[in-house]
C-alpha cells in the first residue's frame, strides 16, 4: 500500500504502474471530497490543494480532527 504524499494522479498512477496495488489518499480526500471523480473525468485542475479555515462544515470534518488540522502547521496547507 502506497501512504503519504502522494498529492496528484501522477503520483498516484506512477505507483500503480511500479506495482503498489493500492494507494492512500487521506489527505486529499479531506481537503478534496470529488478527487477521484475529478480526475477520472479529467478535471484535475478543479482540484482543490488548499483548505480554507472556514470549510469545516462544508467538508464534515469532526471537530477534534479539524482543530489537529489547523493546530498542526505544515500537516494540511491551510490559509
Amino acid at each position: 500500500m502506497g501512504v503519504g504524499s502522494i498529492h496528484s494522479a501522477d503520483v498516484a498512477l506512477k505507483a500503480l504502474e511500479i506495482g503498489i496495488p493500492l494507494v492512500a489518499l487521506g489527505r486529499e480526500l479531506i481537503i478534496e471530497p470529488d478527487w477521484v471523480e475529478k480526475i477520472e473525468s479529467g478535471r484535475e485542475a478543479d482540484i482543490r490543494t488548499i483548505l480554507s479555515i472556514d470549510e469545516q462544515e462544508l467538508l464534515v470534518v469532526p471537530g477534534p480532527l479539524w482543530h489537529a488540522i489547523v493546530s498542526r502547521p505544515g500537516w494540511f496547507p491551510v490559509v
